[in-house]
């Protein structure tokens, strides 16, 4: 008897190579982690799926991209804060200067000499306040900003654009006075 033409023989070859296919896919879908691996397992979804999966590599860049501004606005921050306190310091020792009566020729030359030193402290912070190599302080930077992507329903884009200026002493004193000009 040839196997070719026994048909219970050929039913069961066929039932056989239905359950193997079945059991190849189920192991495919176990291996892989994901429900639908091939367009034929539900069109639809499919299109849904790859649609989820490429939304959720933009939101995961976008993350990704607000850590490294976060940590740049932190690297900022952080000398700002030191050139602030500076700047109040020099505002202490500019009121301290003004005052004629007891002040001799030498406690305003002392004064003279740590205002010039916190002005060059200024210009050192600005000089090296950098994040992968780029200078954020001395305004050459422009308006640079983070982007952010976002998804709910329909595509939003969100943007933040931050310009730093030019912070060396001198940009900080012109603009001191520039305001003092206008208050006065």
């Amino acid at each position: 008897m040839k196997v070719r033409n026994n048909v219970a023989s050929l039913n069961s070859l066929r039932h056989a190579n239905e359950n193997f296919n079945r059991v190849s896919d189920s192991v495919e879908k176990l291996s892989s982690g994901m429900k639908i691996n091939r367009a034929k397992d539900a069109p639809a979804n499919l299109i849904a799926s790859e649609r989820f999966r490429g939304n959720i590599a933009g939101l995961k860049q976008s993350h990704s991209n607000t850590e490294m501004a976060m940590t740049i606005y932190q690297q900022a921050e952080g000398s700002l804060n030191e050139i602030s306190d500076i700047l109040v310091r020099l505002k202490q020792l500019s009121v301290h200067a003004a005052n004629e009566a007891v002040n001799d020729d030498a406690m305003l030359a002392a004064d003279q000499e740590e205002a010039e030193q916190l002005l060059s402290t200024i210009n050192r912070i600005v000089q090296n306040t950098t994040y992968n190599g780029k200078s954020l302080l001395d305004g050459s930077q422009g308006a640079n900003g983070t982007t952010v992507v976002t998804t709910s329903g329909s595509s939003v884009q969100t943007s933040t654009q931050t310009a730093l200026r030019k912070m060396d002493s001198r940009s900080i004193s012109h603009r001191l006075l520039q305001e003092h000009k206008k208050s006065a």
